[in-house]
């Protein structure tokens, strides 16, 4: 089973990205479990796949691009 990772970094979200920030109100990313492809690094402990660790993995991967390509910067910007 192959499945593609798409981030919210990617340019086909920046009018999500304006509609949300014209609404003034705070984002919320929902965490995840990881990806079938991923799942290797957590071989032997299945107790890191869920909130435990793999959560905040996932969902600080996300944050962290949505950071570094400035999109909090951006005027009308996304909280």
């Amino acid at each position: 089973m192959v499945q593609e990772v798409v981030y919210y970094d990617h340019a086909m979200f920046n009018d999500f990205w304006a509609a949300a920030a014209a609404l003034g109100k705070p984002f919320y990313m929902h965490p995840r479990d990881p990806l079938p492809s991923r799942e290797p690094i957590y071989d032997g402990f299945p107790w890191l796949t869920a909130a435990t660790w793999s959560f905040a993995v996932e969902t600080s991967i996300h944050a962290l691009r949505l950071m570094t390509i400035g999109l909090f910067d951006r005027p009308r910007s996304c909280r």
